[in-house]
């Protein structure tokens, strides 16, 4: 993950918490209609690698009224990030604007962890290959 510089130093966004739920749904009801990939069987780099390959644009679906929330949410971290605004942080902001952009939907999107039933199933079946069996088809 790239790091967000301002005159050479890591800028550590905040997240616009609760105050942002509104609009962080209504970008995300939108990012839903992106075409997703298949993560079974993967790693974490396999999928990072076929999402870059796939070079899908989120910005393609984002309307006015999203792209707006988007907003919303991007002012609202800088904010709470630099409490007191000067024109260097608003132009360093706009210079930014993605990078920040992609960070606060990270920032907003849910931890997802794996369920138990899940992970039991991984563990069996690294089991598995680790014992050289295959698992009985169906």
């Amino acid at each position: 993950m790239n790091k967000l510089l301002m005159n050479g130093v890591e800028v550590k966004l905040k997240s616009p918490g609760t105050e942002g739920l509104k609009d962080f749904l209504l970008v995300q009801k939108a990012m839903s209609k992106i075409p997703s990939i298949d993560r079974a069987g993967k790693t974490k780099e396999q999928i990072v690698q076929e999402l870059q390959d796939s070079n899908i644009n989120f910005m393609d679906y984002l309307g006015d009224k999203e792209l707006d929330s988007l907003t919303n949410l991007v002012n609202l971290s800088v904010n709470k990030t630099f409490p007191t605004k000067t024109e260097e942080i608003d132009a360093w902001a706009m210079k930014n604007s993605i990078a920040i952009m992609n960070d606060v939907i990270e920032m907003c999107s849910p931890d997802i962890e794996q369920t138990d039933d899940q992970s039991r199933a991984e563990k069996l079946k690294e089991k598995l290959q680790a014992d050289n069996v295959k698992p009985a088809e169906k």
